[in-house]
């Protein structure tokens, strides 16, 4: 085991247009320098996810249908290798070393420093999520499929399975109750998304309704508290956002 957790350094381009990322690095960490220069890459669900092993698996995020995987926005990396050697790979240096990680895992070596695209995000997002009682999943997942399968590019959702916990965070009528809960994210401004998402409030009548409007760092630490760090949690997700194109 190798703790890369106090190379966590994050330092953006003047240009704006790429974000250096250390290794031991999470996402939280990368929002934390971008977001207040409006930038953002394609990151995971949950701050805490560290961005090495996330990305070494090709990561999926809220920005995926605009921007692609944590992956895809991978412009180069610094990687140690067993004989101790410290190897550049880029689309111009060691290409094919960045092609095996691209997906590959973290066989090759220890990625030490990352590179990334960074992409504009708006200031405010829209954030659609209604919950709907799980009985009615069937007829819920079918029309939110539809929707998904004409909804622009800058709509990326999931649909989670879950049980709403006894806190007093949610309505005691809704404790316990099993649930689907559609969580959506429009890349562009909230009013735009707004309207765009307006059809996944009319499934059905949703037990709760978690919508609003937020910046791109509160929204990716939405999830946290479902994975507290050092203990499993489990979530069922289904992503239909591409299925039939």
């Amino acid at each position: 085991m190798i703790d890369l957790s106090l190379m966590n350094a994050v330092r953006l381009d003047p240009q704006l247009d790429r974000v250096y990322v250390e290794g031991g690095a999470t996402w939280g960490d990368v929002d934390a320098a971008t977001v207040p220069f409006g930038r953002a890459t394609p990151g995971g669900l949950i701050s805490a996810t560290g961005v090495a092993g996330l990305t070494l698996s090709g990561g999926i995020g809220w920005l995926r249908r605009t921007h692609g995987l944590c992956v895809d926005n991978l412009i180069a990396v610094d990687v140690v290798t067993a004989d101790s050697r410290l190897i550049r790979a880029s689309e111009g240096e060691n290409s094919d070393l960045l092609w095996a990680l691209k997906g590959g895992g973290g066989n090759f070596g220890v990625v030490v420093n990352f590179e990334f695209r960074l992409h504009p995000v708006a200031s405010e997002l829209m954030f659609r999520a209604p919950v709907y009682p799980e009985e009615r999943a069937n007829e819920v997942l079918r029309g939110w499929r539809d929707f998904m399968v004409s909804a622009p590019d800058e709509v990326s959702g999931l649909a989670e399975f879950s049980t709403i916990p006894s806190d007093p965070a949610y309505p005691e009528s809704a404790w316990g109750v099993r649930v689907l809960s559609l969580a959506t994210v429009y890349d562009g401004p909230a009013a735009d998304g707004e309207q765009a998402t307006e059809p996944l409030l009319k499934l059905g009548d949703p037990v709760l309704d978690f919508s609003d409007r937020m910046d791109y760092r509160t929204l990716q630490k939405l999830y946290d508290g479902l994975f507290p760090k050092g203990r499993d949690s489990l979530l069922l997700e289904v992503d239909v956002s591409r299925a039939t194109r």
